[in-house]
């Protein structure tokens, strides 16, 4: 159903659709028909996981914007995690052999907008506040990195990509695959006005180093930055050493026979 409001993206009034702040082809992808296929994480610590088919959905933006935020980039970031063609397995990463780093970096922070943006209950906690949304809102509106001529959204938010494996061998890699999970926030001792938001999809771990004051330290001690270049190697993290999720794959691995694919 549409309603009448205010776009959150090109401020317009205009019939409002109600906008995924997860991309839908997330879930969409993992679903067979009666059987909800997405396992999905939390990142409190303390709820346990669970098997979701539903995905969030809020009166955010206008249908002109839903598709331009479509064709400019969601559509090539929603392929990119799964396009098995692009990805060459090593031992230590994935390596992506074509990166179109412009639109792969607007997907990923349209994720982080629409959460910002979002007053659902998912994404409650995670808010830059009106100055930090609207830098974002220009870029993603505009298609474009630039915040004006001369700087760059990259020197402020920079973007990361790990796969999430297990050595054990408890969970396959097509559970793995199916994990979902909130955003998750910390902070850096190294760099105390630095936020670190990251949050789990089709087996990868997306990470964000934030601080919109100034510019963030490239890669931060991390691997897996998202660079111009063109080039992305995605490191393999071991599950045990996921600290703040570790109590979840713990749980999870108790009841992993409830979460095996049929």
């Amino acid at each position: 159903m549409q309603s009448d409001g205010i776009c959150r993206l090109c401020r317009n009034r205009a019939q409002l659709r109600r906008s995924h702040i997860i991309p839908h082809s997330f879930y969409r992808r993992l679903k067979t028909p009666g059987d909800p296929q997405a396992v999905k994480i939390s990142v409190d610590g303390v709820t346990p996981p669970k098997k979701v088919n539903a995905n969030p959905t809020e009166k955010l933006l206008c249908g002109a914007c839903e598709h331009h935020l479509n064709i400019s980039f969601e559509r090539y970031g929603a392929r990119f995690l799964v396009n098995k063609k692009n990805m060459i397995d090593c031992d230590t990463y994935i390596r992506f052999k074509k990166v179109n780093y412009s639109k792969l970096y607007l997907f990923f922070v349209s994720i982080l907008w629409r959460a910002s943006e979002s007053s659902l209950p998912d994404y409650r906690g995670l808010n830059f506040g009106p100055r930090v949304n609207e830098m974002l809102r220009v870029c993603l509106l505009n298609n474009s990195l630039l915040i004006n001529e001369r700087t760059s959204l990259s020197l402020f938010f920079n973007v990361h990509l790990f796969r999430i494996k297990d050595k054990s061998g408890v969970f396959s890699e097509a559970l793995m695959s199916r994990i979902m999970s909130g955003f998750k926030i910390e902070s850096d001792p190294r760099y105390p006005e630095m936020i670190v938001v990251y949050f789990l999809a089709d087996g990868f771990m997306i990470n964000f180093l934030i601080d919109p004051q100034k510019r963030v330290p490239h890669a931060a001690g991390l691997n897996g930055q998202l660079r111009r270049r063109g080039r992305l190697k995605a490191p393999k993290v071991d599950i045990s050493d996921l600290k703040t999720l570790s109590e979840n794959f713990r749980y999870l691995s108790e009841i992993r026979g409830k979460f095996d694919p049929p």
